[in-house]
């Protein structure tokens, strides 16, 4: 089916590149599509980056482009869009792949996260801090505080439940 031949990917906060390594094995089953949300990657400039309007957005696009449905698969922020795609537009999903997903907290969490979020970094590979670093660059410290404050105070209680599709 046409669902069973695209495989979706989303990373917010940063590029498409950060696929790279997943992209030729994907390939070899599935039509890949890999998306720069609005302002990061291929896709800053055009418009400025709003959580709330993502998931709409990437089910306008996927209806534009002829992809009637698709795995998705989201990393972090991308993650939440992801899950909010299979929340909202379930004809959109046919399989949703969450790939260590941002998670709005709630406020009393928010503290010891960026804490422990900071103290992981030490474990990061030189190669992807430099692509980590190079994305934020190109994106821009506005877009990336804009991103990093709409996913904080995002709503916590977003309804996973209404998720249907195998995840």
């Amino acid at each position: 089916s046409a669902c069973a031949t695209s495989c979706l990917g989303t990373t917010c906060s940063a590029s498409s590149r950060w696929w790279s390594r997943n992209i030729d094995a994907l390939a070899e089953r599935f039509t890949v599509f890999v998306i720069d949300l609005l302002g990061f990657g291929g896709s800053r400039g055009t418009r400025p980056f709003v959580l709330s309007e993502s998931a709409a957005l990437l089910a306008r696009w996927m209806e534009e482009i002829g992809i009637p449905c698709a795995h998705i698969v989201g990393h972090s922020m991308g993650g939440y869009i992801a899950a909010q795609l299979a929340a909202e537009h379930p004809e959109r999903v046919n399989r949703l792949v969450l790939v260590d997903a941002a998670v709005p907290l709630p406020r009393e969490g928010r503290l010891q996260y960026a804490a422990h979020l900071g103290r992981e970094m030490r474990y990061t590979p030189p190669r992807f801090l430099h692509l980590l670093a190079t994305d934020a660059l190109l994106a821009g410290p506005r877009t990336i505080w804009s991103a990093a404050n709409q996913i904080i105070s995002a709503d916590p209680e977003v309804d996973l439940g209404t998720i249907t599709v195998p995840t």
